[in-house]
């Protein structure tokens, strides 16, 4: 799984858990609802941190909280560089 594939699968699990649509997670980051499709539909290759603050804030955790999680360990991760 690629870094934006696990980001993708981690904010759709969370979204999923809270029961919250792409607009409610817009309203709560501040992030267009076209920029969180981008990440969930995972169009882009990276995030930037800024973005990843933004989600984990909006979950009410850290951004190692926010990917503290198997989808994010090196062994199941593709690194491309």
């Amino acid at each position: 799984m690629t870094v934006i594939e696990a980001i993708s699968k981690r904010i759709s699990d969370l979204m999923y858990e809270k029961g919250w649509s792409i607009y409610k997670l817009s309203r709560l980051t501040g992030l267009t609802p076209h920029g969180i499709q981008v990440i969930l539909k995972k169009s882009h290759k990276d995030v930037k941190l800024t973005t990843l603050l933004l989600l984990a804030n909006a979950f009410d955790m850290s951004v190692s909280e926010l990917l503290n999680c198997d989808y994010f360990q090196y062994e199941n991760l593709q690194i491309d560089i």
